[in-house]
């Protein structure tokens, strides 16, 4: 069926989409051979970036007093909750204030906001 609907290569014209793209991709594989080849002649100058990336990295993750992340953060916790496709609205509802009070028995923590989602099975918390 193939050799009886299709056409042989050569006689396929190629539309400007097509061209576009093999050009673009000719120019993107000729650069990158360019640039690559540059690369492989200097290896001891991307020798001596990698030996500083790394030093940078041991830098941040142990050196940097303040830690890669800030101390002060937001103090802000999401949680989601996902219970069984087939719980009722009620039964979610009590799930819901469940969790919400065993959160709440720290007193270092405050649910701001506790809502259920799109569907019944599903919750979502706020906690700062």
């Amino acid at each position: 069926m193939c050799a009886r609907l299709l056409k042989p290569g050569d006689d396929l014209k190629r539309g400007w989409f097509y061209r576009t793209g093999e050009h673009f991709l000719r120019v993107c594989f000729s650069r990158m051979s360019r640039s690559l080849s540059w690369a492989l002649r200097h290896g001891l100058l991307w020798m001596l970036l990698l030996l500083a990336t790394v030093c940078l990295n041991v830098y941040l993750v142990c050196g940097d007093p303040e830690g890669v992340f800030s101390a002060a953060g937001y103090g802000a916790i999401d949680g989601s909750i996902q219970a069984d496709q087939n719980i009722s609205f009620q039964a979610m509802q009590k799930k819901l204030v469940n969790i919400m009070d065993v959160v709440r028995q720290d007193p270092a923590v405050e649910v701001s906001r506790l809502h259920g989602r799109r569907q019944i099975n599903s919750g979502f918390m706020f906690v700062s």
